[in-house]
């Protein structure tokens, strides 16, 4: 099982990165319609599972924690390709060519210094919709030695993630997901389950579970589709469904679908970065194609959304590949 850990948890990193980009493209469908309610509900909470993977893949790593290392990747890694692509949208921002936002008063932040508007920003990922996991990943990332401190013992990181259970379904993600305090409160427990997973694999990623998994991650997505239920009993679904994906790689001998998501892996910091400048160039388009997806239905702008991801993931994958055959150091720019 362990020869192939990273083949598989490679392969669920593509399929999240993907389903996240497909979430910000989510353009050309009323989530009203019955079908818009179901692809909307699939698309919910990819950003968990990329947290389960995180979380895996931190205790599998454990014995060879070191406080600094750990920090120093994470910054050369992570943040500072954040600070590298998010200076063009703050500089949209500041020059004034973009003046509107989900929920930050443009008029009203620029009233104050530029060293306070580009802390501000930075602090919240506001700047560019999907950054916002960026300032709440980083405070998971000051958590290490917390997390350090759970994962060296069985019984507390399982206690842990049975407290974790409880704080997913009583806590709920901020507005605009615009407080990255509120977001790592949220997701936290996210990762510390990861941990919990991979420390019980051998119970739980296994065939003779299957059946119990897929009924937990199919039933939790009923209940969504058909209620009003707790909104974060999504994010318990996606937890049966990497789970699932867990089980399915991991008997699967490696196929050309593998080696697809295994490009789209290798790149899936860069496009978390980079797609929602794509994503946003787009919804500034949309009303000039709008004729056109006015008179489409629900299937069509389904097919839609796959289309505008699967060409934003494919376009950014071939940027970083030519990049990395140019000898271009990659991962300090994207992350990637």
């Amino acid at each position: 099982m362990e020869n192939k850990r990273i083949d598989y948890i490679h392969s669920i990193r593509g399929i999240a990165i993907f389903f996240i980009v497909a979430t910000h493209c989510n353009l050309f469908i009323e989530s009203d319609s019955f079908l818009g309610k179901i692809w909307s509900e699939i698309l919910r909470e990819w950003t968990s599972v990329f947290l389960l993977i995180s979380g895996f893949l931190f205790q599998h790593l454990l014995p060879r924690y070191e406080a600094k290392k750990f920090y120093l990747n994470k910054f050369k890694n992570v943040i500072a390709p954040y600070i590298i692509i998010s200076i063009p949208a703050i500089a949209l921002y500041m020059s004034g060519i973009k003046k509107d936002h989900n929920w930050v008063d443009i008029d009203s932040l620029m009233q104050h210094s530029w060293i306070y508007i580009i802390a501000f920003f930075y602090s919240t990922g506001a700047h560019l919709g999907p950054l916002w996991f960026i300032p709440m990943l980083s405070l998971i990332f000051l958590s290490s030695g917390f997390l350090h401190f759970l994962g060296k013992d069985k019984k507390r990181i399982s206690y842990a993630a049975l407290c974790s259970v409880i704080v997913i379904l009583l806590t709920s993600r901020p507005a605009g997901d615009s407080n990255p305090i509120v977001s790592y409160i949220h997701f936290l427990p996210v990762y510390i389950f990861g941990m919990f997973i991979y420390d019980n694999r051998e119970l739980l990623i296994n065939k003779r579970a299957l059946p119990l998994i897929l009924l937990g991650a199919l039933a939790s997505f009923i209940l969504r589709i058909y209620t009003d239920i707790n909104p974060n009993l999504t994010i318990i679904a996606k937890i049966f469904v990497f789970l699932a994906l867990c089980t399915f790689f991991i008997n699967s001998k490696k196929n050309k679908v593998m080696v697809l998501l295994s490009w789209f892996a290798n790149a899936s910091f860069a496009i978390y970065f980079i797609h929602g400048y794509f994503v946003g160039f787009i919804r500034m388009k949309l009303q000039t194609i709008t004729s056109f997806i006015s008179g489409s239905g629900s299937v069509t702008g389904v097919v839609l959304d796959i289309l505008l991801a699967f060409s934003i993931i494919t376009l950014i994958t071939a940027v970083i590949y030519a990049f990395r055959k140019s000898k271009i150091n990659t991962r300090i720019i994207f992350g990637s």
